[in-house]
């Protein structure tokens, strides 16, 4: 990239470990940064990207996530996060913390359902989030008027629950429904049983979209290739190909270097941050 474009979002799936365990995830199992090699890649970011959006896995449970984003804020990005809640809901204090810091929010909310989050894997220790729990981080949010965005992944699991209520009372800035993906490497279980149609995806979208709600609808072919990812070992990764870049901690390599290695479909990219 001979000319780089600042005014960017990078998703830094900075950690991969998770207090869920969501059959369809597909953060892989490996070791994260140690918390001096996190700060160092934060430096490589620095005048390279507008707003850093922490992801996981979980951000939350990361002891270094708070120092991380005080950092990116210090250094002028903007700084957006997508949590499960589990730990803002059961630790108030950490999460009145967070929501000092952050410019925006993103929740995932895959359903309201206890024994469906169950059946999904959304729970801790055999515990999970239901409607009241969702509600009321929901409203502590907004009443720091910060910017909600709702993320659902629509399965089969959860085809038929209807989220027009709550997001009625919650009232989101913005709604992402993706179609669940299957990965391209093996899974342990039949995660067909989890795959829907394009057309039983868009009804779930309409489902929602005729009570005026503002629904980013992406379907499989618009979650490949539109994103720019740097994984837990600070390396870019096309989603596409699968390619990876040479680590940011590498001596003399540039975020101009290892965007380049790995290719970037900015066509998308620009798509997707312009609905």
């Amino acid at each position: 990239m001979s000319t780089f474009n600042t005014n960017l979002t990078l998703n830094w799936h900075f950690t991969n470990a998770c207090n869920m365990h969501c059959q369809y995830c597909f953060a892989p199992k490996g070791n994260d940064l140690t918390y001096n090699e996190y700060f160092d890649v934060l430096k490589k970011l620095d005048g390279k990207f507008e707003r850093i959006n922490f992801v996981g896995g979980e951000p939350t449970i990361s002891p270094f996530i708070l120092d991380l984003m005080n950092e990116a804020k210090r250094m002028g990005f903007k700084v957006s996060i997508v949590t499960n809640g589990f730990k803002m809901v059961h630790n108030p204090d950490f999460a009145e913390k967070l929501l000092n810091i952050v410019d925006s929010i993103g929740i995932s909310v895959d359903s309201l359902n206890e024994d469906t989050n169950k059946k999904i894997g959304r729970c801790y220790c055999h515990k999970t989030l239901n409607k009241d729990d969702y509600i009321s981080l929901c409203k502590k949010i907004k009443a720091h008027n910060l910017p909600l965005k709702i993320n659902t992944v629509v399965s089969r699991e959860n085809i038929n629950e209807d989220f027009s209520e709550f997001y009625s009372i919650v009232q989101p800035n913005r709604i992402k429904m993706f179609q669940v993906l299957k990965p391209t490497s093996k899974t342990k279980f039949n995660f067909d049983n989890y795959l829907i149609s394009y057309y039983e995806y868009k009804t779930f979208v309409e489902k929602h979209s005729k009570h005026g709600f503002k629904i980013v609808a992406e379907d499989n072919s618009h979650m490949i290739g539109s994103y720019i990812m740097l994984d837990a070992s600070g390396r870019f990764e096309n989603d596409e190909s699968g390619k990876k870049s040479v680590c940011l901690l590498n001596d003399g390599v540039t975020v101009e270097d290892a965007l380049g290695e790995v290719g970037i479909n900015m066509e998308r990219y620009m798509f997707r941050y312009a609905s």
